[in-house]
C-alpha cells in the first residue's frame, strides 16, 4: 500500500506509448519503467559512473554483482560476464536497436528476477517472457 508515483508515472507514460503503436519505443519505455521499478523498490541500477574508475564517460556493461555501470576499459577483460549497458538507458534521445532492447530486457530482467520475484517465491510474468521472445524472434540471425 506504498504510494509509488515514479513508478506510476512511468507506467503511465508506457501505456501511453504503447496505445500509440510506436512498437520499439514502447519497449525502450518498458525497460526505462522496469529501471524505476527497480529503484522505487530499493533495488536501483547505478548507471550513473564506472563502478571501477568513476568515469561517467564510456559507460558499455553493468555488473551482476553491484549493478553499477562499467566503462569499456574496464570492461574488456569482463565482456561476458557483465550485461551489456544499452545507451538508450543513458541517453533517453538515443534510438535503440532490436538488440539494444533485447540487452535491456536482460538487464532489467535480471536484478528484477534475484531482487524482486524470486525472493517472493513469483514467477517471470508470462507477458514479459513473450515480449522476449517476440524481440528476439525481429532479431536478424548474427
Amino acid at each position: 500500500r506504498e504510494i509509488h508515483t515514479r513508478a506510476f508515472d512511468a507506467l503511465s507514460h508506457l501505456l501511453e506509448t504503447l496505445a500509440s503503436e510506436l512498437a520499439h519505443a514502447g519497449v525502450a519505455d518498458y525497460v526505462r519503467f522496469e529501471a524505476v521499478l527497480l529503484e522505487d523498490l530499493g533495488f536501483g541500477l547505478d548507471l550513473e559512473s564506472c563502478a571501477a574508475t568513476g568515469a561517467r564517460d564510456d559507460l558499455t556493461h553493468v555488473s551482476p554483482k553491484s549493478g553499477r555501470a562499467v566503462s569499456a576499459g574496464v570492461a574488456a577483460p569482463y565482456r561476458d560476464k557483465l550485461f551489456a549497458l544499452p545507451p538508450f538507458l543513458l541517453d533517453h534521445t538515443a534510438q535503440p536497436s532490436p538488440k539494444d532492447l533485447a540487452d535491456g530486457l536482460a538487464l532489467t530482467g535480471f536484478f528484477l528476477s534475484r531482487s524482486v520475484l524470486e525472493p517472493g517465491g513469483i514467477a517471470v510474468p508470462a507477458a514479459r517472457t513473450r515480449l522476449v521472445e517476440r524481440l528476439a524472434a525481429e532479431r536478424p540471425a548474427s
